[in-house]
């Protein structure tokens, strides 16, 4: 059985790719109506409380907040963890895989809430590892998520397609990037590596490194389309980007000019059959 705690885009894609291959799949999550049990700290205490049926479930933990505008949800967002803590420890017969962030990285996760959050999320579960080595829970970074509903990379490229041609941060920053349906096929695949590979803290993305840059070069090669009729570059520290915010436009640049393209170490070779090439040829 595959467990799905958290609620969102990605968890419905997961969700729904279970149902379509048939895989028994149960999911918690008050945002896609299934079950009250957990979103952004509200209820979230209720899932300290449940017990699962049976054993040797297969927990994917794609819960958290993705943007965190003030220290009061940077709070919500660590009791919640203390939360999924309690339900991992009242469920010791299971396998649980716990979606992290390659903001996460100690290098820069100091720039933004989101990424400071993963981390100590990530030194929780670590800390649980340690002291009840019997529980089985692995911990896997990505970057970003493309093929999600607000994907970044598709509102860059239909506005370029309208001849704007948009510039977030540092062109030139390298970050990586997988398919959100890459990523919930290997997830809810028990035979999958990552289920079966041994590790405790691993990364997962294509090999290829992206940049604002780079999203254009390909737009350029498969479209045929190199002009544009303006450009418009934002830095996170521009009154542009500030009045983005001011106006209730969701656009974080945290980590927008830094380089955050994860060293090769700890990367999980994986089935991938989408690519972002392919993904820009079809907006």
């Amino acid at each position: 059985m595959i467990i799905v705690l958290g609620g969102g885009n990605l968890a419905q894609i997961i969700y729904e790719s279970a149902i379509r291959q048939k895989i028994p799949v149960k999911i918690f999550s008050s945002k896609l109506n299934k079950n009250q049990s957990l979103y952004s700290g509200k209820n979230n205490d209720l899932l300290s409380k449940l017990t699962l049926e049976g054993e040797n479930n297969k927990c994917i933990i794609v819960w958290s907040f993705t943007r965190i505008k003030n220290f009061n949800q940077f709070k919500l967002s660590i009791e919640g963890m203390i939360n999924i803590l309690e339900f991992i420890k009242a469920n010791p017969n299971n396998e649980y895989l716990y979606l992290s962030s390659t903001s996460a990285d100690l290098r820069y996760n100091y720039l933004s809430l989101y990424g400071l959050s993963k981390y100590i999320h990530e030194k929780y579960l670590s800390r649980l590892i340690s002291n009840q080595p019997k529980i089985k829970l692995k911990i896997l970074r990505v970057g970003l998520i493309y093929g999600l509903k607000n994907c970044p990379i598709k509102k860059i490229i239909k506005v370029r397609a309208l001849g704007l041609k948009l510039i977030f941060g540092n062109q030139n920053s390298n970050f990586s990037v997988i398919s959100a349906l890459d990523l919930a096929n290997n997830m809810i695949n028990e035979k999958s590596i990552l289920w079966n590979k041994n590790y405790k803290l691993g990364y997962m993305g294509e090999s290829t490194k992206m940049s604002i840059k780079k999203i254009h070069l390909i737009y350029e090669k498969l479209k045929r389309k190199k002009d544009y009729f303006f450009k418009i570059t934002i830095l996170k520290k521009s009154f542009i980007y500030k009045l983005i915010n001011f106006i209730g436009i969701k656009l974080d640049l945290s980590l927008s000019e830094v380089d955050r393209f994860p060293t090769k170490n700890k990367s999980i070779k994986y089935d991938q059959i989408y690519n972002i090439e392919s993904y820009i040829k079809n907006i």
